[in-house]
């Protein structure tokens, strides 16, 4: 990559990287992208510095942070009525207004998947094989896969639908 004077990389999906070193079998260790663009990119940072007694010090702290588990508040669906003036004849007259929620629907009709139950991640679409649920801090995502490929609840991953046989595409 030096040799050619590029000044960096460009990952097009970092997610299909092998996180936990199972998937690609070229491979034995984790994250091997991510370790590749590492190496090529120079040495390692180093996590901290020596005192003269030879103890390392952090030079920055760990910092943590708990994912939350509840919902975020939705707006629901609201009905909201307001009264006008009286009109001369005496009358009164009464607006209704409904206003809808602006979340986006996060499920397809149909089904649902809860994803306040599950850690954050993948899931296997119960309605749709060609798809997958990405859970996230409890908000499911629909996703589909590419065309002419279908979700692998083994792998995790979108697959050839000759890997996946429980899956029936028309």
């Amino acid at each position: 990559m030096r040799n050619n004077g590029f000044a960096g990389v460009m990952v097009w999906s970092v997610d299909l990287d092998d996180f936990d070193g199972t998937k690609c079998r070229s491979s034995t260790e984790s994250y091997p992208l991510l370790r590749a663009i590492n190496r090529a990119l120079g040495p390692r940072a180093t996590p901290g510095t020596r005192r003269p007694g030879g103890r390392i010090v952090r030079t920055t702290p760990d910092i943590r942070t708990p994912v939350p588990r509840t919902r975020p508040t939705t707006p629901d669906d609201s009905t909201i009525k307001t009264q006008t003036t009286r009109k001369p004849d005496g009358t009164t007259r009464t607006e209704t207004t409904t206003r809808q929620s602006t979340m986006p629907q996060s499920t397809r009709p149909g089904g649902t998947f809860d994803c306040l139950n599950v850690d954050d991640g993948t899931y296997p679409n119960p309605n749709d094989c060609t798809g997958y649920v990405q859970c996230n801090h409890g908000i499911a995502h629909i996703m589909p896969c590419a065309p002419g490929l279908v979700f692998n609840p083994l792998m995790k991953y979108c697959d050839w639908p000759y890997n996946v046989p429980n899956c029936k595409v028309n």
